[in-house]
């Protein structure tokens, strides 16, 4: 199984099928198992798919926070295995609103200007100020 984050709010995950010496039964599905990897381990979502699907595309997530993903296979006999867990993180969200921008710099070399800016962002950091790379 492979995680990959595609924007501050989405991961695709990707995932190979059973190899048919591991399977027991027909395999009829899979279950993806996701959570915020810092929330206690009860916090699991689970998604269920038909085994035609080897890959979901995961959207409304938090930005730039780390999730967890586990999978196993299932069959009329049971669930198999669950996976070790792989890790992928959400992008950072460069919204801000103008007026959380509380130090602005700006930098001139030659042709190319810089811009630097300090913004305080409630949602992300509570009081704490994050300076976003230039």
């Amino acid at each position: 199984m492979t995680a990959l984050n595609t924007s501050s709010t989405n991961i695709n995950v990707t995932w190979e099928p059973v190899p048919h010496d591991h399977v027991n039964g027909i395999v009829l599905g899979y279950r993806l198992f996701y959570k915020q990897a810092d929330k206690p381990i009860n916090d699991f979502t689970n998604l269920t798919v038909n085994s035609a699907v080897l890959s979901v595309e995961l959207d409304s997530l938090e930005f730039y926070t780390k999730y967890e993903f586990r999978l196993l296979a299932f069959s009329m006999v049971g669930d198999g295995n669950i996976s070790e867990p792989v890790y992928c993180m959400t992008d950072e969200n460069g919204k801000f609103l103008l007026n959380q921008v509380h130090n602005m710099e700006m930098f001139r070399s030659g042709t190319h200007l810089q811009i630097c800016l300090v913004a305080r962002l409630p949602a992300f950091s509570g009081d704490r100020e994050r300076g976003v790379r230039c």
